[in-house]
């Protein structure tokens, strides 16, 4: 039976990608986030999960397979555009009641990510960057969270013990929007 992409949920997060062969951190990257994405508090038939990949060819479709819900590709020879993304999978059927979630590929969440957003627009809110810092880790330090965050699924998640570059009143990495 096919999937009714059609169908609302509470939160449809969207997820836009580009990962060239010279880049298997970013595939390892979305892999983490993915995962940490379908291991939440909120339950999983709550939310959705769009993949827009943007490339000349799709390369994410089979190795990002188990993680997603619905997967689009864009083609797209030129530079990443990240807007685009995110808007190919805001204008689907299922993505216009509820909340979306624009999220980048290598923000790895913590567990109580999605039900903590839902809780913010519950307040009223239309839109909220989630995030008031971000840690950049170099390599080593994101092979660490990477394997720690998905060695116990459900475990409370620190990014402030990883050795990186913090980021105070960051302006990207994700957005939720209230679709109303």
């Amino acid at each position: 039976m096919k999937p009714n992409h059609d169908e609302t949920r509470d939160v449809v997060v969207i997820m836009g990608l580009r990962c060239t062969p010279l880049q298997p951190e970013r595939r390892r990257n979305a892999q983490a986030v993915l995962r940490a994405l379908n291991h939440q508090s909120l339950e999983r038939w709550r939310y959705r999960i769009v993949i827009v990949e943007q490339d000349v060819a799709p390369r994410l479709r089979e190795a990002l397979r188990p993680f997603y819900d619905q997967y689009i590709f864009t083609y797209n020879p030129g530079l990443y555009n990240r807007a685009w993304a995110f808007n190919v999978g805001a204008v689907l059927p299922g993505s216009r009641t509820g909340a979306l979630c624009l999220i980048d590929g290598d923000l790895l969440v913590a567990y109580d990510f999605l039900q903590a957003g839902l809780t913010e627009l519950a307040t009223g809110a239309q839109a909220i960057q989630p995030f008031e810092e971000i840690v950049f880790l170099d390599e080593l330090q994101s092979r660490r969270a990477i394997r720690d965050r998905n060695f116990v699924p459900g475990s409370a998640f620190d990014a402030k013990r990883y050795h990186g570059c913090l980021y105070r009143g960051c302006m990207g990495g994700c957005l939720w929007v209230d679709v109303g």
